[in-house]
């Protein structure tokens, strides 16, 4: 689980606790994705009401730097701990790739008796599954502004077209089949790319259990490593529980469009919502 690296690492580590395990599960996937972490850990479940989070470093000067970024949090208790517990992860035997999935790993638990529901990033294989829940949820006519999917053909070719850049796109996936996503979509004018459109569905049946709030920890995390500054989406103002996770997360309302869109006679207005990474 340790990153392969050929420098020798630090016998210190950054030791986190926080009441809140999505933005803990955002700090470490952050954590993970810089070149001098080499491992990272977090508990599944709370201790006392607190989620435990560890991050090891490749030397001594990243320790005191993310210390020094994190120790002031409000919301995060931060501290240095150097003693022999990291040693046994000492010896490389994996990528950074895998390091970051350990992270991704630690918040996606069991959903009651059914299977395990996963934060993956794309691959091929789940490009059919994926379109068939576009379809689902865009034949519901409600939360997105699609009404039907595009032909199969384009839809695959957008999504290796922007998984190819290392875009932010995520997909929940239970017994093998996708059954929602997340994505963030830069801006096409150059002058604008420094903000990502965010998009997202999930089936009906998996809906208010925490899934959405998972695959918006993993594709913000993204997007910031990404180089994007700032995340924008437009919401029907009928969605409230959407509305209430996206505030939950940090977005602010930016403006309210009336008339939006008009659907068999029905006007729905939006509001449009931003978050600065």
């Amino acid at each position: 689980m340790a990153r392969s690296t050929s420098n020798p690492k630090s016998s210190k580590k950054l030791c986190f606790t926080s009441t809140n395990k999505e933005l803990l599960a955002q700090t470490l996937l952050e954590l993970s994705g810089l070149s001098g972490c080499h491992f990272v850990k977090m508990s599944v479940e709370p201790k006392d009401g607190m989620y435990l989070g560890r991050c090891f470093f490749t030397n001594d000067s990243d320790v005191g730097k993310y210390w020094a970024k994190y120790g002031r949090s409000k919301y995060l208790m931060c501290n240095i701990q150097d003693d022999d517990f990291a040693r046994q992860y000492r010896e490389p035997s994996a990528t950074a790739e895998s390091a970051i999935t350990d992270a991704r790993s630690q918040v996606t638990p069991d959903l009651g008796n059914s299977a395990e529901t996963q934060i993956v990033y794309p691959s091929e294989k789940y490009f059919s599954g994926f379109y068939a829940t576009l379809s689902a949820v865009a034949k519901e006519r409600v939360y997105i502004e699609m009404i039907e999917a595009p032909p199969l053909e384009s839809v695959i070719s957008f999504q290796k077209e922007h998984i190819s850049k290392n875009g932010p796109v995520y997909y929940a996936v239970s017994n093998d089949q996708v059954i929602g996503w997340r994505d963030v979509f830069p801006m096409s004018n150059p002058r604008q790319v420094h903000r990502g459109a965010l998009g997202m569905g999930l089936l009906p049946e998996y809906r208010g259990q925490g899934i959405g709030a998972r695959l918006l920890t993993a594709t913000l995390a993204h997007a910031k490593r990404f180089g994007l500054e700032k995340v924008e989406l437009h919401v029907y103002t009928s969605n409230t529980p959407a509305i209430a996770l996206y505030k939950k997360f940090g977005f602010e309302q930016e403006g309210l469009i009336q008339k939006y869109r008009k659907l068999d006679g029905q006007y729905f207005d939006v509001l449009a919502m931003g978050k600065f990474l």
